[in-house]
């Protein structure tokens, strides 16, 4: 019922409420990974990226090829005036788009 909830928080554009939600009862523990990724992008939402950026570390570690993580950890980097660490994820992804659209 509580993910229901947050879920219908989130839909409507109330993140701040979200992440209070999500915090409150611990929802984005290693169980669940689709509340930490909402998690991240209430952050992310709500310009909290050095938070934000710790969700996306994590779940990159899990998960190092996803390219929607890349996007938004760069995202944050860059409002967090690391260009360089930000130009250098979009960079290696490009570079990696390239090599997998070179072998179909």
């Amino acid at each position: 019922m509580r993910k229901y909830y947050i879920n219908n928080l989130y839909d409507q554009k109330n993140y701040k409420t979200a992440v209070n939600e999500i915090e409150k009862y611990n929802l984005y523990s290693d169980k669940n990974s689709k509340m930490e990724l909402m998690l991240a992008k209430c952050y992310l939402k709500t310009d909290n990226y050095g938070k934000a950026i710790v969700l996306y570390r994590k779940m990159l570690s899990e998960n190092p090829d996803n390219v929607n993580y890349l996007m938004s950890y760069s995202y944050c980097l860059e409002k967090l005036d690391r260009l360089d660490d930000a130009l250098n994820i979009l960079e290696n992804l490009f570079r990696i788009s390239n090599i997998t659209a070179g072998s179909s």
